[in-house]
């Protein structure tokens, strides 16, 4: 019985350990700014949001984004209205970073690329885009990363049929910094 108990508390231990090693490689933010630029009976229309949540596994290179539709404001109440009633209530994107994995010692800016699937309405859209990573240090000290990102994606790849509409939408993640801390 002591050598069951003793063999259950060191695999918890284990995995406990196992996971707070995965933990400390993620990088996180719950308040990145996003915006989705298109084309409206010839205007040039751009969506914000400042609710977009992100990890980044330093490890793996890959990444986690969440969008809550409703975060997502024109400023014109037609097109506002309209989104929260057609498009899906959040949207996923699970991806990778052209990189094996991201390197914390101090160096210039990443120019990278970026693939994975979104999300939308149970669809899985793939997408590829570029971005940049730079790191920001203290001492030495990786305390902190911003991630820029940038893609194109056909409303028609979406299911979007609206004539008003361009067919093409550019989506940029905006500086989001990044920190081991989640909140």
């Amino acid at each position: 019985m002591k050598q069951l108990l003793l063999c259950s508390i060191l695999c918890t231990f284990s995995l406990l350990t196992l996971f707070a090693q995965h933990e400390s490689s993620t990088y996180y933010t719950l308040n990145a700014s996003l915006e989705v630029r298109t084309v409206w009976q010839g205007e040039v229309v751009i969506f914000r949001s400042h609710e977009v949540s992100i990890a980044l596994d330093y490890e793996t290179a890959e990444m986690r984004l969440h969008l809550p539709v409703h975060s997502l404001e024109s400023g014109i109440e037609v097109l506002d209205t309209r989104l929260r009633k057609e498009a899906p209530e959040e949207i996923d994107f699970t991806g990778k970073l052209g990189l094996a994995y991201i390197n914390t010692n101090k160096h210039p800016p990443i120019d990278l690329e970026f693939e994975g699937v979104l999300d939308w309405d149970s669809q899985k859209v793939p997408i590829r885009g570029e971005g940049q990573l730079l790191h920001i240090n203290d001492q030495g000290q990786l305390v902190a990363c911003m991630l820029g990102l940038e893609t194109r994606i056909k409303t028609s790849q979406l299911g979007i049929k609206e004539p008003a509409l361009a067919d093409e939408l550019e989506i940029i993640l905006i500086q989001a910094l990044l920190e081991q801390d989640k909140n």
